[in-house]
């Protein structure tokens, strides 16, 4: 697994490539908070799920954890774009869109985390 994260505007982008399961998830857990805790903090999350080739239940758990701290820290969005279809199926089956958007491109991602798009 390989994770990326970089800063645009008020938001945080985590690149993901390779598998996030029960192996690799406290590596995201660790980056993530490593990232979202630097100043001056983000508000939105947006998850970059282009090259996650697969996912599990520690996976999902993972991002589920994420968006709940999102949620309460900042009040703002976590925001998913580019999952393939079997990552999509998964997410969808724990519950995940009920929590988080979907959006198609990275452009989108950020206007629905500002508000402005729909997903």
């Amino acid at each position: 697994m390989l994770i990326a994260t970089r800063r645009s505007q008020d938001s945080l982008i985590v690149r993901m490539t390779g598998e996030l399961d029960l192996r690799t998830a406290e590596l995201f857990r660790s980056e993530v908070r490593r990232a979202w805790e630097a100043p001056p903090r983000p508000r939105h999350l947006i998850l970059d799920l282009r090259g996650l080739t697969f996912i599990d239940s520690a996976g999902v758990g993972a991002i589920l954890a994420r968006c709940r701290d999102v949620s309460h820290s900042t009040a703002g969005r976590v925001v998913a774009f580019g999952t393939r279809p079997h990552v999509h199926r998964t997410l969808a089956m724990a519950g995940a869109w009920r929590v988080m958007h979907v959006a198609a491109t990275q452009r989108e991602a950020l206007a629905v985390a500002k508000g402005e798009g729909s997903a």
